[in-house]
């Protein structure tokens, strides 16, 4: 087998601009899920689901009340916002936090990162953030998705929605099929499914006019999953997080915990952590994911940014082009 995956790597990274991530052979993956608290568990407070350990753990305070909308860069940077502070009508005041070397604490208090000026724009019910390191967030009611630079503090609209549909909760890139997808309700319905958004679109720049689209289209088993409300997601479906390494898919609900869903046939799997009691009901509003090297002699390995889908699709394009200097 010719080209060392060590060539591949580094030229994938070299064309877009990243420090090359190899990961070690004797590394293990450290699996989480980063959620806000709910019913039994503090509001105020963010949680990290350890899915190697099967083990949840208080992060400590996110510093206001009622925070919403959680979502995680590469650099583990948790951002998050107050809707109820800010000086741009009801608030969408976000904020920053940062963790320890382990993902076991905050460190330090939170920081108020900027007001997003969304006067008009909204209710903001959902955010994450997207490869480009752009912060994406949804405002139900206005059926829009908005991109946020947080070094030049721009705001803009991406996305409009026409032909009935609302865009409504939480988003989440897809690494595998390159589709930023989120909870919404379908058109001329009041069942709420999940909708997928070509990535180009989140990145031209423009305020483009988009119609509903189910995830995976409009013949896969998201045409005919309804997350209504009081149903399998309970009262308020509010959280969406994919494996950034293999495309698994996580969904909450306000009040019920997080579960992990089969991606292709949208069928509904087991409470996560699994422990089946409802010990863990009220967990999950919003929802984000971390995926990185186990720690080595202590130090936590990189993060690598792009899931396997997106590493494949740049190395068969890089493939004609890299001559490896050994074999494997």
């Amino acid at each position: 087998m010719k080209k060392t995956f060590s060539v591949v790597a580094s030229s994938v990274a070299a064309l877009l601009g990243m420090t090359p991530f190899v990961q070690p052979a004797s590394a293990a993956s450290q699996k989480e899920i980063f959620a806000l608290g709910g019913g039994a568990f503090p509001q105020d407070h963010i949680y990290r689901i350890d899915l190697n350990t099967n083990t949840t753990t208080d992060l400590g305070s996110s510093g206001i009340s009622f925070p919403t909308n959680l979502a995680m860069a590469p650099d583990r940077t948790l951002y998050y916002m107050n809707p109820f502070e800010g000086t741009y009508g009801p608030g969408h005041r976000l904020f920053s936090a940062t963790l320890n070397s382990t993902n076991t604490a905050l460190v330090g208090a939170p920081t108020a990162v900027a007001d997003l000026p969304t006067t008009g724009f909204g209710i903001i019910d959902g955010l994450t953030v997207g490869p480009n390191g752009n912060l994406y967030m949804t405002g139900y009611g206005k059926s829009q998705i908005y991109r946020y630079n947080v070094g030049s503090n721009a705001f803009s609209t991406e996305v409009t929605l026409v032909g009935g549909g609302e865009f409504r909760s939480d988003l989440a890139f897809d690494p595998i099929d390159l589709k930023m997808v989120g909870l919404g309700i379908e058109p001329g319905s009041a069942d709420r499914t999940l909708f997928q958004i070509p990535q180009a679109i989140l990145e031209d720049g423009l305020d483009t006019a988009y119609t509903w689209d189910y995830y995976g289209g409009s013949t896969s088993a998201w045409v005919s999953q309804a997350l209504n409300t009081g149903s399998q997601l309970g009262s308020n479906p509010d959280g969406i997080a994919f494996d950034p390494t293999n495309g698994d898919l996580y969904m909450s609900g306000d009040g019920t915990g997080v579960y992990q869903y089969d991606r292709v046939t949208a069928v509904r799997g087991a409470l996560i952590p699994g422990t089946g009691d409802g010990s863990l009901n009220g967990l999950g509003y919003d929802l984000a994911f971390q995926t990185r090297a186990s720690s080595i002699n202590g130090v936590p390995g990189p993060l690598p940014i792009f899931g396997i889908g997106t590493a494949l699709a740049f190395s068969r394009r890089l493939k004609r082009r890299i001559k490896a200097s050994t074999e494997i």
